[in-house]
């Protein structure tokens, strides 16, 4: 009888416990897709579009300055990737289309370090050419190799020459 009176406290406890206030209705988060507005600096950053290049390939390819002005071009550098057997899987393409004149440009930096980043030292664009001079900034003592990206689009720039040059700091 006594365990039965336990039970029997214990339901009327549990069930004259409620919420005094309703709980707020669940809504669905969304997630935008937003294409970037240019920097200040005159570009977007394009850094996603190699996102499916492994570390190997992007080491190997590291200090080349890289120039896509269509479709094709950078469908090649894929295939490049690819048929250098340096990545586990195929490389994840992106679908680019190039609008509005867009150029592709990029390179991988290699570094020993903890931290490695680009800076942008000189930024210079007129009717004939884009200059873009970066001073790569290596951070800590730590023994990793690191490759850093710098990839970007520019809109308007087919028939401009694009110059891209990294220092070391």
């Amino acid at each position: 009888m006594y365990k039965l009176s336990i039970g029997i406290a214990l339901i009327f406890l549990i069930t004259s416990c409620t919420l005094t206030e309703e709980a707020p209705p669940l809504t669905p988060t969304l997630i935008l897709v937003v294409t970037p507005d240019p920097t200040p600096l005159g570009w977007i950053s394009a850094e996603a579009l190699m996102s499916g290049i492994c570390f190997e390939s992007a080491f190997d390819a590291a200090g080349r300055v890289f120039i896509f002005r269509n479709r094709v071009e950078l469908e090649t550098f894929y295939d490049l990737a690819d048929n250098s057997r340096l990545c586990r899987r195929p490389v994840t393409r992106s679908a680019e289309t190039f609008p509005d004149g867009r150029v592709i440009a990029g390179v991988w930096s290699r570094a020993i370090g903890c931290d490695a980043r680009h800076e942008v030292i000189e930024n210079r664009r007129d009717t004939l050419e884009v200059m873009i001079r970066l001073r790569l900034i290596v951070e800590g003592n730590c023994p990793y190799q690191l490759v850093e990206p710098f990839w970007i689009a520019i809109d308007q720039a087919q028939d401009l020459a694009i110059q891209l040059v990294v220092e070391s700091s």
